[in-house]
């Protein structure tokens, strides 16, 4: 079964925070881990800003987001 994007999102972002803990997920991420879709800004990156709405991301600057604590519960 596919995952959606915002389930992907935020296990990309648990992935990374067991190599570095200041791990964020933004563009250039994004870019790399999504290949196949053409439009990253309107749909990954608005996926990331709903998480973030939705407190599972917190937006520590313009397009750059990390995972809380209640982000990593839903992944788990």
């Amino acid at each position: 079964m596919k995952q959606t994007i915002a389930k992907r999102i935020l296990n990309i972002l648990l992935q990374q925070e067991n190599v570095n803990p200041n791990a964020t997920f933004n563009r250039r991420v994004a870019n790399r881990r999504f290949r196949s879709v053409e439009d990253i800004h309107g749909t990954v990156m608005r996926r990331a800003r709903e998480l973030a709405s939705n407190k599972m991301l917190r937006r520590v600057s313009r397009g750059q987001f990390v995972l809380t604590a209640k982000g990593r519960k839903s992944v788990r």
